[in-house]
């Protein structure tokens, strides 16, 4: 994360230059930490008179005689100035990027593939089974997906245990969520672009969350879990079967990230930790005892690709698009809460039965137990054992599947 932190400062600072000189602008200001030379700067012109020629070139060399002297442009040669100036700064933007680029392959070379991961996710081992990720050692193969074929992947570093790492500000978000079981909040730290699940906003990155943003918790887990980073050799790490993050859960309830001071125990606010960043405390909606906890989706470590909307099952990960396999919620009141528990479950069309299912029998009649196999999906799928029972509501021609 430092590096890469650095690389996108140098990028910015490149692009900084550019916009410059087409602005006519002079040469941008070192980078911190990076000598600048003590003498002032001056443009090199030949001996006098040579500006007279018809293609005044000379005023930034002679005619072989190698002898320079230093003086001010005068206005007649603004040109000249501003080619200088243009040359200057793409020598400048060249050697930026080149800076970049070895800065990035450099940590590709040492980390290798990055995501981030709940510690408390479990994986499969090659040799352990199945382990939760804050067990693995060094040098452990994890099985992954690379171009759609499993394949075990060895655990090369843990970012976040290397001692050169930090959060860079603007590039993460801290938050903090009030454990039940604990005096003290347990922060998990999120790159800028994490996707969580917020109401009426669908995925969104954790930097565009805000005050007052309502966003959704695993219900029964007092606190969010120790954030891990680990590091892949290649592809995208698989938790039995399916990414972390992917499942449709069962249970999901509501809660609120609010704004403003930390006032009382009571009072769960959003506060700014230092000059770092924001540091969100979540509690549930309607709640003085917090203990609310974030769930994150799995949309980048999945393929990374902007979120639209699609639902993702099997062992594949596949896609399936929402129109024709729709992801519907059932609502309904929470005993003695006011919070509303949301039951997310997918949604089986009878209309489009022939284009998003393929019956194994029956004759055209989906029944309690039937198997189905969804379209661009790798994995099976079983009606659950009310699946023709009608749904406050819903449609009774709309059927319950869960994945097996």
């Amino acid at each position: 994360v430092t590096v890469r932190a650095q690389a996108a400062r140098v990028d910015a600072l490149a692009a900084a230059a550019a916009h410059a000189a087409t602005l006519g602008y002079g040469p941008p200001p070192p980078l911190a930490g990076v000598k600048r030379d003590a003498s002032k700067m001056t443009w090199p012109v030949s001996v006098p008179n040579d500006c007279d020629a018809q293609h005044p070139v000379t005023a930034f060399g002679g005619h072989g005689a190698g002898i320079h002297h230093d003086r001010p442009l005068p206005v007649g040669e603004s040109l000249h100035k501003k080619e200088a100036i243009f040359g200057a700064l793409r020598m400048f933007v060249e050697k930026m990027k080149t800076k970049s680029d070895e800065m990035r392959q450099a940590h590709d070379k040492k980390y290798g593939f990055p995501a981030c991961f709940a510690g408390d996710n479990t994986v499969i081992e090659k040799v352990k089974g199945t382990t939760q990720i804050s067990e693995l050692k060094l040098g452990d193969a994890v099985l992954s997906v690379v171009d759609d074929t499993l394949v075990y992947s060895v655990v090369t570093s843990w970012l976040h245990r290397e001692p050169e790492f930090e959060w860079q500000p603007k590039t993460c978000i801290e938050v903090e969520a009030l454990d039940d079981s604990e005096e003290e909040c347990r922060p998990l730290l999120v790159s800028a672009d994490h996707l969580v699940f917020i109401r009426d906003k669908g995925a969104t990155a954790a930097k565009k969350i805000r005050s007052g943003d309502v966003v959704r918790r695993v219900s029964g887990i007092p606190a969010l879990p120790t954030a891990h980073w680990g590091q892949w050799v290649s592809g995208k790490l698989q938790e039995e079967g399916m990414h972390p993050y992917a499942r449709v859960l069962s249970d999901i309830a509501d809660t609120v990230l609010s704004a403003g001071d930390v006032s009382s125990p009571g009072d769960r606010r959003c506060y700014w930790h230092g000059d770092r960043c924001p540091s969100w405390l979540v509690v549930p909606a309607g709640s003085k005892g917090g203990g609310a906890v974030m769930q994150f989706t799995s949309q980048q470590l999945c393929g990374g690709a902007r979120y639209k909307p699609t639902c993702r099952i099997g062992n594949w990960c596949e896609e399936v698009e929402l129109n024709d396999l729709r992801m519907k919620e059932y609502v309904s009141k929470k005993e003695g809460g006011d919070l509303l528990v949301i039951s997310k479950q997918l949604m089986l069309e009878r209309a489009l039965q022939p284009s998003v299912a393929k019956l194994k029998g029956n004759e055209g009649t989906l029944r309690n137990g039937d198997t189905v196999m969804l379209r661009n999906a790798a994995s099976e799928c079983f009606l659950s054992g009310n699946a023709e029972e009608r749904i406050p509501g819903r449609k009774s021609t709309a059927y319950a599947v869960t994945t097996g």
